[in-house]
């Protein structure tokens, strides 16, 4: 019924954004959780929901009515987000009916596209927009996997504008972030990959999070696991070339090089070798290296001419 209604909302060609982000903040701010923090031992239970969440379908309980209406309007925000209700027409009710669907499984397409919903230089959208960081940070309070992985999609892309109060916020959501990240989730979960995005959106984005030398060893280490998993390499990379940029000089960094440069040679899987051709060539142009790790480097790629795989010896060549 809820998915009905969030098509209804965005077909409807007499809602102005205005009514309809107002409606979705009303929402938001009667059922997200209140402003008192999270202890640790709550973030660990969320995070062990979110390890066990295909046995808990078997198994488990529901969720509260406050977790699903927080839920659905969350997701009415992600749409206007992500595809925009600003342009009114007779496809616009296919449109979110269609994203409604896909629920969204096209959130790394929508990363690469502008967003038809929010100008960066429409200051009167952006001022809609500001009062949702607040309530999307009490979001993440939430028990509810489900609320907090979508919580965490919109605020990435939030992330990308230049809302006047996000910067008061950023702490906070990292640190919420970094959290859920060490509290034992599988990487790979949805809810893992969503606190990278963010926190690649922070760093990558004029945010303001001066992150300290122990949040990004952490956010590195619990990032970098598994190289070459098809469903995370898009986020990992994506944040190892936000690294790489930002010329974050530590050991961690060095480390998951050496990592890439094998990879690079040895990976069977074409995508993997391109990730990794990228990111190394970045890593050898921009990043700071003494000459004694550079040589190590092109000395690892001049030995890895004769590597046994034709694969190998051309990716090394490039």
């Amino acid at each position: 019924m809820l998915r009905a209604l969030t098509r209804g909302f965005m077909a409807n060609v007499s809602a102005t954004p205005r009514e309809l982000l107002l409606l979705v903040h009303t929402l938001l701010d009667t059922h997200a959780p209140g402003t008192t923090a999270t202890a640790p031992r709550e973030q660990h239970k969320l995070a062990v929901a979110a390890q066990a969440k295909g046995k808990a379908k078997a198994k488990g309980t529901k969720p509260s009515g406050e977790a699903i209406m927080a839920d659905f309007a969350l997701q009415m925000l992600l749409l206007f987000l992500k595809h925009g209700i600003g342009a009114r027409g007779a496809k616009q009710g296919q449109v979110a009916e269609t994203a409604v669907a896909q629920e969204g499984d096209q959130a790394e397409q929508g990363s690469k596209q502008k967003h038809a919903g929010v100008s960066g230089g429409d200051p009167s959208r952006l001022e809609l927009l500001a009062p949702f960081v607040p309530v999307l940070a009490r979001c993440m309070r939430e028990h509810s996997t489900a609320v907090v992985t979508t919580a965490l999609k919109c605020l990435a892309i939030l992330c990308r504008y230049p809302l006047p109060n996000l910067r008061r916020h950023t702490d906070e959501l990292a640190r919420r972030s970094l959290s859920l990240l060490r509290s034992g989730v599988n990487a790979s979960s949805p809810l893992s990959q969503e606190c990278i995005k963010l926190l690649t959106s922070l760093l990558h984005s004029n945010a303001g999070w001066e992150a300290t030398n122990g949040q990004l060893r952490a956010l590195i280490e619990s990032s970098f696991t598994d190289l070459e998993e098809s469903n995370t390499q898009a986020t990992t990379f994506r944040l190892l070339r936000v690294v790489l940029a930002r010329r974050i000089v530590l050991d961690s960094v060095y480390t998951v090089m050496g990592r890439v440069q094998e990879l690079l040679v040895r990976s069977q899987h074409a995508s993997v070798r391109q990730a990794c051709h990228g990111a190394l060539v970045q890593f050898l142009l921009e990043y700071p290296l003494g000459p004694k790790r550079l040589r190590q480097h092109v000395e690892f790629l001049l030995v890895n001419l004769t590597f046994e795989h034709p694969t190998g010896r051309v990716a090394a060549a490039r």
